[in-house]
C-alpha cells in the first residue's frame, strides 16, 4: 500500500514506478478530460448549482487521500458556534452502510448513529462537537434542506465539497498539503489529482497544512500562487493534544511517547504526516503499518498487528482519532493508544482568518 502511496504521490523513482503510471496513463487521460468537461458545463452555467436558504461553507481538496481537511471542518465550526451562528456540518459519509439517503449522525444533543453508518470521518466529528448536527448523505442539497428545517441552520459546512458543484457555496476553501501538494502531478489514477490543477483558480482560500514538516515552504507557496492566481493562502499545523488508551478517555502524558519503542497503526490518507508527529516525541524506536484510507479492520488484521508489535518489541502502539471506532470493537485484544490532533494557525494567519471570516458571516450569513 505504502510503494503505490509513493508512486502516485511522486516519492518513489525508479522502472518500476515508470512503467506503472505509463499503464495507467490512459485511463487518467479519460478521467481528466471527463472533469474538464464537468468543470466546463459548470462554468458556462450549463449546469447549474442549487441554492440553500443559508451559508455555505465548502472545505475540500483537489487530490485524493489525506490532506488534513477534518480538523479544519471542526476549527470553522467551532469559531462560528463561538460566535453565535447556527451550524451544521454535512459529510458525503465514506463507505458508510447507508439505511436511508440522508443519515443524521448528530442532533447537536446526541449521537444517533453508529461508526458503520455514520462513516469514521462523521463519527469522529460528530464526537468531537457534541452541540452541532452532523448529517451525511450523497445529496448535500437535501441534507442541507433537512438541516434548516430541523435546526433553521445559519451556516452549513461541507466536508469534501470541492468537487460537489451541485451545491452553491460562498465560500470555496482548499486544503493543500505543504508535503505533497500534487502528488506526481498526474490525473487519477495514474496520480492522485481528483482534477486538473488549474482549477484552484475558482477557490476563495487556501490553507496549506503540515507546514512544519517541510524546509522549502516558499517554494511550494510560489508553486501554487502560479497555478492558482493572487489567492489568499493561510499555512497551518497539526499538533497533538492528548494521548489515551482506546476505550478510556482519561488522557496520559504526550511525554509518554518519549524514548520508548512504537508501532503507529492507521487507514489514513498520508500516513507519513501521522510518523512525523509522533516523531517530534523522540521514540527510541518508531515502525509504521499502514492500512488503506477508511480502512475497515478485521480479526486478522489484529492477529497481524499483535505479531508485528510482538516482532519488534513494541512498548506502545498507536493510532488516530479517525481509526479509533474501527479499532474499538478489538479494545480487549489489543492495547492501542489513541493521539488526538489539532490545527494551529500561524498567529498572524489565525487573527486574519478570523477576521475574514468575521466579514463573511457579516455580509453573507441570514440572521
Amino acid at each position: 500500500m505504502l510503494r503505490i502511496y509513493a508512486i502516485l504521490t511522486g516519492q518513489s523513482a525508479g522502472v518500476i514506478s515508470s512503467v506503472f503510471r505509463i499503464i495507467l496513463m490512459p485511463l487518467s487521460w479519460v478521467y481528466g478530460l471527463a472533469m474538464m468537461a464537468r468543470n466546463y458545463f459548470y462554468d458556462r452555467k450549463i449546469l447549474t448549482s442549487l441554492n440553500l436558504d443559508c451559508g455555505v461553507i465548502s472545505v475540500g481538496n483537489i487530490v485524493a487521500g489525506g490532506t488534513g481537511k477534518t480538523p479544519i471542518v471542526i476549527w470553522l465550526a467551532k469559531h462560528f458556534r463561538n460566535s453565535g451562528y447556527r451550524v451544521a456540518i454535512i459529510l458525503r459519509g465514506y463507505k458508510r452502510k447507508a439505511k436511508s439517503e440522508t443519515g443524521i449522525v448528530s442532533d447537536g444533543t446526541k449521537t444517533l448513529l453508529s461508526p458503520e453508518e455514520s462513516g469514521d470521518e462523521a463519527f469522529m466529528i460528530a464526537l468531537e462537537l457534541p452541540e452541532i448536527p452532523v448529517l451525511v448523505s450523497k445529496n448535500r442539497y437535501k441534507a442541507g434542506i433537512e438541516a434548516i428545517r430541523k435546526w433553521k441552520t445559519q451556516v452549513i459546512i461541507l466536508d469534501d465539497g470541492f468537487q460537489h458543484q451541485q451545491l452553491k457555496r460562498d465560500l470555496d476553501i482548499v486544503v493543500i498539503d505543504s508535503t505533497r501538494p500534487f502528488g506526481n502531478g498526474q490525473m487519477l489514477p495514474a496520480g492522485i489529482l481528483r482534477e486538473p490543477k488549474r482549477s484552484l483558480q475558482r477557490v476563495d482560500l487556501l490553507l496549506l497544512t503540515h507546514t512544519n514538516s517541510i524546509s522549502n515552504l516558499s517554494q511550494i507557496r510560489s508553486k501554487i500562487e502560479t497555478i492558482a492566481g493572487q489567492k489568499t493562502i493561510f499555512e497551518s499545523q497539526y499538533h497533538p493534544t492528548k494521548l489515551y488508551k482506546l476505550g478510556d478517555p482519561q488522557d496520559l502524558s504526550l511525554e509518554s511517547l518519549k524514548n520508548q519503542r512504537i508501532l503507529l497503526v492507521c487507514g489514513i490518507g498520508n500516513p507519513r504526516t501521522f510518523v512525523h508527529t509522533v516523531e517530534g516525541y523522540q521514540p527510541s524506536h518508531l515502525e509504521l503499518m499502514a492500512f488503506s484510507d477508511h480502512y475497515q479492520y478485521r480479526r486478522k488484521d489484529i492477529l497481524r498487528i499483535q505479531r508485528r508489535a510482538s516482532i519488534m518489541k513494541a512498548d506502545i502502539i498507536v493510532t488516530t482519532q479517525k481509526d479509533e471506532q474501527k479499532l474499538r470493537l478489538y479494545a480487549d485484544q489489543l492495547l492501542i493508544l489513541v493521539l488526538a490532533i489539532e490545527v494551529r494557525f500561524l498567529p498572524e494567519h489565525g487573527r486574519s482568518i478570523k477576521d475574514m471570516l468575521n466579514l463573511y458571516a457579516r455580509t453573507c450569513l441570514p440572521l
